[in-house]
Parts: structure tokens; C-alpha cells; sequence
């Protein structure tokens, strides 16, 4: 063999040697996080209920439980599970946590706008937006555990059965139920 041809056939065994030592270090990590993924306790699904705004805010990730509900409009969803990445600490939307996200998601806007700590009945919201609104309280609902209403003021709690389930309608925009309850 030449020069040239042991020096070729020595790259190819280097690099089929990286190759290998990177895979075998990749399906090592993957075994490690999967286990570690499976290991953990999955958060027990919360009882249904209904929630005021100040009840709702107590559940921002920094309860003993980290426990992260959001309310879209005018139901809460708890994205405890499979919303870290996206609502849990130091996450892009973590100021969503414990809060109604219902007007910064029919505005999209990433930040919430702030009405003052007041129940907000969304009635101001254009069609379009209210439509957006309904689109997302959709992808809520199949991504996420519902676990409840978000009162408006002086609404009373209501008392769930374990089998019961609140009601969810993507059609009814939440001002719109207000004027017809």
C-alpha cells in the first residue's frame, strides 16, 4: 500500500472511530434522561374547581407543589405537566403563570397587559381577536388537563362532583356567556 492509501485508510478509521465514541455517548445521555423523565412523580390532576383571580394567582409555579394553572378565556388549564418550557421559572412566558392570559393571547402579545389586578370580561375584544381567543383555548384544551372556570366577581363557586367536568365551549366567547347566563 502507498503512502497515501495508509494515510486515507487511517482518516477513514478515525472518523468511523468518532462516529462510534459520539453514539455510544448520545445513547447514553438519551437512557439518562429518559429514566430520569420516567422517574419523576407525575403531579397529581387537581379536583375541578372554580377560581377566583386571587385563587388563581396562588398557583404560578411557586407553591410547594409548583403547580402552574392559566386561565384562557374563562377556563383554567393546568400546564404544570407539559408547559415548563413555556410558563415555568425563567421560561419565556413564566409572567403567564397563575394569571388570565386570555387578552395576551387574542392580542398576541408575549406580555400580559395589566388591568389593574380586575376581572377582565374582554368585551372590548374584535371579532377577529375573540376568534383568535377561541383558537387558542382549543389547542389549550387538547394539550392541556381543564381543570376548572375563572369566576367573574361575585359569581359563586360551584361544588363538582369527581366525574363531573366543567363546561368547555370554544364557541361561546366569555363576554358573550356573561350576557347570557
Amino acid at each position: 500500500m502507498s503512502y497515501v492509501g495508509e494515510s486515507f485508510a487511517s482518516w477513514i478509521l478515525i472518523i468511523i472511530s468518532v462516529l462510534c465514541i459520539s453514539a455510544a455517548i448520545i445513547a447514553v445521555i438519551y437512557q439518562a434522561l429518559r429514566r430520569r423523565r420516567s422517574s419523576r412523580t407525575r403531579t397529581p390532576k387537581l379536583p375541578m374547581r372554580d377560581f377566583t383571580l386571587e385563587e388563581l394567582q396562588q398557583f404560578d409555579g411557586n407553591g410547594p407543589d409548583g403547580r402552574i394553572l392559566l386561565a384562557v378565556n374563562g377556563n383554567v388549564f393546568d400546564v404544570t405537566e407539559n408547559g415548563q418550557n413555556f410558563y415555568g421559572k425563567g421560561a419565556p412566558y413564566s409572567s403567564f403563570a397563575g394569571k388570565d392570559v386570555s387578552r395576551a393571547l387574542a392580542c398576541f402579545k408575549a406580555e400580559l397587559v395589566e388591568v389593574g389586578g380586575r376581572y377582565d370580561d374582554l368585551s372590548d375584544l374584535s371579532q377577529v381577536e375573540m376568534e383568535r381567543l377561541r383558537e387558542w383555548e382549543l389547542q389549550f384544551s387538547e394539550r392541556y388537563d381543564h381543570i376548572g372556570r375563572l369566576l367573574r366577581p361575585g359569581e359563586p363557586h360551584r361544588v363538582y362532583e369527581e366525574t363531573d367536568e366543567p363546561p368547555v365551549d370554544a364557541t361561546v366567547p366569555q363576554s358573550d356567556a356573561k350576557k347570557s347566563i
